[in-house]
């Protein structure tokens, strides 16, 4: 009888233990400690592995600007980022967030040392410029800039610029 009493007693904690394991908040990848997460934005970061990459992807781009920047200037400007990404109640509104933070940082001096750059020039100075940072947990973040000349040419001033940034799930 004792050999079925200890086989009830081992299913009952495998049970206890899977039905843990599937209810438990899962702590996603972050730039910091998600088992000290106090704040309503960190708990977003943690519960969500994309909003997780997002902040490790911030992570290395901001550290890539503070070397390369002015450091009083990037600290501000990551502050003034704080407080409206602080402000974010749900997971879309810190995915739009952390994705402008990051096409601004991308864009910077720094930024772009730390993604992969694919740089493509033409005679004329058309060029492009596609950055590449990640993947991180299979996520990565990606931001695209052209410049095109026009018959006017540069001196009066015919030329359009544009880009645009994406933030892909590769898994």
């Amino acid at each position: 009888m004792r050999a079925v009493s200890d086989f009830h007693r081992t299913a009952a904690r495998i049970g206890a233990s899977a039905a843990f394991a599937f209810t438990a908040p899962v702590a996603h990848a972050a730039s910091f400690d998600c088992a000290r997460a106090s704040t309503g934005m960190e708990r977003l970061v943690c519960g969500d592995a994309a909003l997780g990459s997002r902040d490790e992807i911030l992570a290395r781009l901001y550290s890539g600007a503070l070397k390369v920047g002015k450091r009083e200037a990037v600290e501000a400007w990551q502050r003034a980022w704080l407080g409206k990404a602080q402000a974010c109640a749900t997971a879309a509104c810190l995915a739009e967030a952390y994705d402008e933070r990051n096409a601004e940082l991308q864009r910077s001096e720094g930024g772009v040392k730390v993604g992969s750059d694919f740089f493509c020039e033409e005679p004329k100075g058309n060029h492009s410029t596609l950055n590449v940072v990640g993947p991180v947990h299979g996520f990565a973040s990606v931001s695209l800039m052209s410049n095109y000349v026009g018959p006017g040419g540069v001196e009066v001033g015919d030329v359009a610029t544009a880009a645009t940034d994406a933030f892909l799930d590769l898994r």
